[in-house]
């Protein structure tokens, strides 16, 4: 049965997996005051041993968009030297959340934001060496929806923020985006280092 399910392109759980996600759930299960979102709420089990756009792979989630953050999990944390130095970097604008959260409102940082989001966003766009503007508008960019709801998942898989998609779209640009996130980063680690 197990290596059935392989071959389709399922990932079997073992008993360590459950023990993980159980002690990720009771870690994130302190109460919080905004009503909006449950950190200790998760998914567990939706993953695939083979790309999803390999035509052998038969998982039922396939084709559903409501999957979208589960998809670009996996695909999103490659194992190149460059994106693992980019995901150092990005370690450390949220180890400054945590530690100071004042810094996030610094001009400097608000720009490494940009640039990890700009570069997360030209990989999305299949185009991963442009160079996207922080004044460019995300309109003219070329951020549909779909792509819209990866790149939110991206920012919380990597800022551990959660930006609705709605903020997102009707953001302007680049700059304003990285704001936006940095604002909830400050929200989010600032009242829990005070």
């Amino acid at each position: 049965m197990e290596l059935r399910a392989k071959a389709a392109g399922y990932h079997v759980l073992g008993e360590q997996d459950l023990l993980d996600c159980m002690t990720a759930s009771i870690l994130h299960s302190q109460p919080n005051p905004d009503a909006t979102s449950d950190m200790s709420q998760m998914v567990l089990g939706l993953w695939s041993q083979k790309p999803l756009a390999d035509p052998s792979t038969h998982v039922l989630w396939k084709r559903d968009a409501r999957m979208g953050l589960a998809y670009s999990f996996n695909s999103q944390r490659g194992s190149s030297t460059q994106e693992k130095a980019g995901e150092d970097k990005v370690d450390a604008i949220v180890f400054l959340a945590k530690t100071n959260p004042e810094k996030l409102q610094d001009e400097a940082t608000i720009e490494l934001i940009v640039k990890h989001i700009g570069n997360a966003m030209s990989e999305l766009l299949a185009q991963p060496d442009a160079d996207i503007l922080p004044t460019a508008l995300l309109d003219d960019i070329g951020l549909d929806s779909l792509n819209a709801i990866e790149l939110t998942g991206w920012i919380s898989q990597y800022f551990f923020v959660e930006l609705p998609l709605f903020d997102l779209i009707h953001t302007p640009t680049l700059w304003d985006l990285a704001v936006k996130v940095a604002e909830l980063m400050y929200e989010q680690f600032g009242q829990a280092s005070s």
